[in-house]
């Protein structure tokens, strides 16, 4: 079962100056809607050392095991290769989930 944000507590994916791509509210909708943002809100949500993806998934989803190995995904230019790990991190989690 995927679990999803409670409400209010969804994730909005952005770009710069908080421009919003995206609303997801699980895992997978956070992987497919990173597959065709822009590389940018990999900048956006991880820069200064933050990682708004790993304490989203951790503090709205709970989901504190796949958050503690996203928040090892560092930012490295180009974003786009930033952007590539984080979506085969998360799509591996939900495949994972399948064969289980």
């Amino acid at each position: 079962m995927v679990r999803k944000a409670p409400a209010g507590h969804e994730f909005w994916l952005n770009i710069e100056y908080g421009r919003p791509v995206a609303r997801v509210e699980s895992v997978p909708e956070l992987a497919e809607a990173l597959k065709i943002a822009p590389a940018e809100v990999c900048k956006h949500h991880m820069k200064n050392g933050t990682n708004d993806f790993a304490e989203w998934i951790g503090g709205s989803l709970k989901q504190n095991a796949l958050a503690a190995r996203v928040k090892h995904v560092k930012l490295h230019t180009p974003y786009e290769a930033t952007k590539d790990e984080l979506v085969e991190l998360l799509s591996a989690k939900r495949a994972k989930k399948k064969t289980t």
